[in-house]
């Protein structure tokens, strides 16, 4: 490998992987146009969501929509059985269900088992579901995950601001259903995400005596009370300290389910389809791979920062810059599948770690420079972390701020790292033999007490000759007399195997020179 460690050192074959990375980044993402020759007989496609809601199905779903696009798919049928979960992920299912329900396709939603929260805002969004006898629906709260995936309160500021805005979405979701239950499901739809909100089954009689009967808030029925109706409550379906959530018989019963079937076969004959005729879409093996990196998207951060560190201190391109390599593509790779990322993040990266190349092995000593690449690199992996740029609402201001907490956390372990790998990376056999032992022997490097000595030895004297073992950028290592020493130029970068002369020596710091004689002969 002592070929590539010339004046701009690392930096080719670095650049070579990321360019390389990039390209494979491109070719793996799922965004472009879906290859296949010409369209088969339309289908009805069964569209799996199961487990919490995040990324894989909103590729799941992705699929889907392209099939319909492409004139492949003749009804789509949502299967949910799903706790829930990312609410930024619901939203972009629910925009392609609604893109969906444009071309002129129907969506049906089939609550096999269960549809809480995200699961709820997806099945309305639908406008017509079944349920199977054991189905529930419901509790849409909104909730902020922590690091760990721990759910925890959302400051009341902006949790108020949440729910409105969540209720003002389930209103228009609820315009999806027939005019005759549209009412009823908007005040439901809206009770699954305030749970501030007491809503009852009455009975209502108008001037006229007519009696109809219909699901009201409290305020609703103390406003009719006002006006002259006579309103007669029959059942409460949630106080004003829970939730709105509905088992089959009482979605039925309220308008929000448009029937009870016992299994995905009742369904297919309700609507007189074929089996045969039923394509299923499950997540595929690389969708669950991409949501499991996505899952360990810190651990990759880490183990890229903390691999490129170890890269900084060996001479050379090998390992560690493979490994950190890998780390910062599987991590955009991750978030590029996902929606966070798109060029700019990954571009943002490069550019930065290109700044700081240059910084280091071509013009060292400005910082300006490498300043800035730092600067770079940090925002394309923030941005590629969240979906957005700038925070427009208060739920990407959390986000924000907790992927920002997120750096804080993997620079205060880089830090512990980096203090672990300068204690222990010597003594470790894959790294044993890059870097540069002191005379003692194997497993033994200079240290400060070890400098003293050989800074005091009569070896080590203005005027003494040696050899560069390492790159000096400005510093790096040399041999003197077979003595191993840390050393630095005035900021000159010189190559390994270049003859030195010791300038002076400052304290435990050996500053040299290029010798002579051999400026003389490159000239």
């Amino acid at each position: 490998m002592n070929d590539i460690l010339f004046r701009f050192g690392k930096f080719p074959p670095l650049a070579a992987c990321f360019l390389a990375a990039g390209l494979l980044l491109g070719a793996a993402a799922p965004r472009g146009v879906s290859q296949g020759g010409p369209p088969s007989q339309p289908a009805t496609l069964r569209v799996h969501i199961q487990g919490p809601i995040g990324w894989p199905q909103v590729a799941l779903v992705s699929r889907a929509l392209r099939e319909v696009q492409a004139g492949e798919a003749a009804m789509v049928v949502l299967e949910l059985d799903t706790p829930g979960g990312r609410l930024d992920a619901t939203r972009q299912l629910v925009t392609m269900v609604q893109a969906i329900r444009k071309s002129r396709v129907q969506v049906v939603s089939f609550v096999n088992s269960q549809a809480y929260s995200g699961g709820a805002i997806l099945a309305l969004s639908t406008g017509r579901i079944y349920m199977t006898p054991s189905g529930v629906i419901g509790d849409a709260y909104p909730i902020q995950m922590d690091a760990l995936g721990r759910p925890k309160e959302i400051p009341e500021g902006i949790r108020s601001k949440e729910i409105s805005a969540l209720r003002s979405m389930m209103r228009s979701l609820a315009l999806s259903f027939p005019e005759g239950r549209r009412k009823a499901v908007s005040v439901l739809a809206e009770g699954m995400v305030d749970p501030t909100m007491e809503i009852r089954k009455v009975q209502v009689k108008d001037k006229q005596g007519v009696t109809t009967v219909r699901v009201l808030t409290r305020e609703q029925e103390d406003l009719l009370v006002e006006q002259g109706y006579q309103v007669k409550p029959l059942a409460l379906i949630c106080d004003s300290r829970s939730l709105v959530t509905l088992t089959a018989p009482q979605a039925l019963d309220l308008g929000v389910s448009d029937g009870t079937v016992e299994d995905f076969s009742g369904l297919l004959s309700l609507f007189n389809v074929d089996p045969s005729e039923v394509k299923e879409l499950h997540p595929t093996a690389t969708e669950k791979f991409v949501d499991f990196l996505e899952s360990i998207s810190f651990l990759l951060l880490m183990g890229g920062l903390l691999f490129g560190m170890v890269a900084l201190k060996i001479p050379g391109f090998g390992v560690p810059e493979v490994l950190s390599l890998v780390c910062f593509f599987l991590l955009f790779l991750a978030h590029y599948y996902a929606g966070l990322a798109g060029w700019l993040e990954p571009l943002l990266f490069l550019g930065g770690v290109a700044l700081i190349l240059l910084e280091l092995f071509v013009i060292p000593g400005t910082f300006v420079v490498g300043g800035i690449g730092v600067l770079m690199a940090l925002a394309g992996l923030v941005l590629s972390f969240q979906s957005f740029i700038i925070p427009e609402n208060g739920m990407q201001t959390l986000y924000l701020e907790e992927n920002l907490q997120y750096f804080v956390a993997a620079v205060l372990l880089l830090i512990a790292g980096g203090f672990l790998i300068a204690k222990l990376l010597p003594g470790l056999p894959l790294f044993h033999k890059v870097i540069l032992e002191s005379p003692g022997g194997p497993g033994r490097f200079t240290g400060q007490a070890e400098a003293r000595v050989l800074l005091e030895s009569e070896a080590v004297k203005p005027g003494k000759r040696g050899k560069a073992l390492s790159p000096l950028r400005p510093a790096g290592r040399a041999e003197f007399e077979g003595e191993i020493l840390d050393v630095q130029t005035e900021g000159e970068f010189l190559g390994p195997g270049t003859e030195l002369v010791i300038l002076r020596v400052e304290s435990n710091k050996v500053v040299v020179k290029r010798l002579e004689e051999e400026r003389g002969r490159k000239s």
